[in-house]
């Protein structure tokens, strides 16, 4: 692919990944509603499979920006940003798709557990009593060993289904337009 059609491919998709935002198409997970399963991830993966790591960065980058920019609160817009391109990272790691839904997974688990360990017991910590309430209030015991664990299931799940649609995405494309 040209670099012009790379950076045409980037601004579409970016813009479509904030498009996805804009109009909310996400649906919250059970139990933690706060975490929502947001299919604006998925053109920065589709980047990601079309033209490599650059352009699949570069579209959660510009996806970043624009949630900035409209004013999203900067740092639910920086965990955003850190479950994809950790995602996008460990794809990196392999050239099959099973291999890619393998690392990138465990890529994304493994940072934004660490990510929601310096959001609660760092920056936010008065949140979780709020949490072990919900948790509470669902009859799910554990505090906050319960909440990284759902969290990670979340994400599992998340990148599972974003990594899956997009290569299917884009897939089929190729068979359509004969890419390949």
């Amino acid at each position: 692919m040209k670099k012009t059609q790379r950076i045409a491919l980037v601004s579409i998709m970016g813009a479509l990944a904030l498009i996805f935002s804009i109009l909310k198409l996400e649906v919250p997970f059970p139990v933690l509603t706060y975490l929502k399963f947001d299919l604006a991830e998925i053109p920065s993966f589709i980047a990601f499979f079309l033209c490599g790591l650059g352009c699949g960065s570069a579209t959660a980058i510009i996806h970043f920006v624009g949630l900035l920019f409209r004013g999203s609160d900067p740092l639910g817009a920086s965990m955003k940003l850190a479950a994809v391109l950790s995602t996008i990272i460990g794809m990196k790691a392999s050239k099959t798709l099973y291999g890619q839904i393998v690392f990138g997974t465990i890529s994304r688990v493994l940072v934004m557990t660490i990510a929601n360990a310096i959001y609660f017991y760092l920056i936010f910590p008065e949140y979780i009593l709020y949490i072990e309430n919900i948790l509470s209030a669902n009859g799910i015991g554990g505090g906050m060993l319960t909440v990284f664990v759902l969290t990670g299931i979340f994400n599992m799940i998340h990148s599972i289904f974003s990594i899956t649609v997009s290569w299917k995405i884009v897939n089929e494309t190729k068979k359509r337009i004969n890419l390949d």
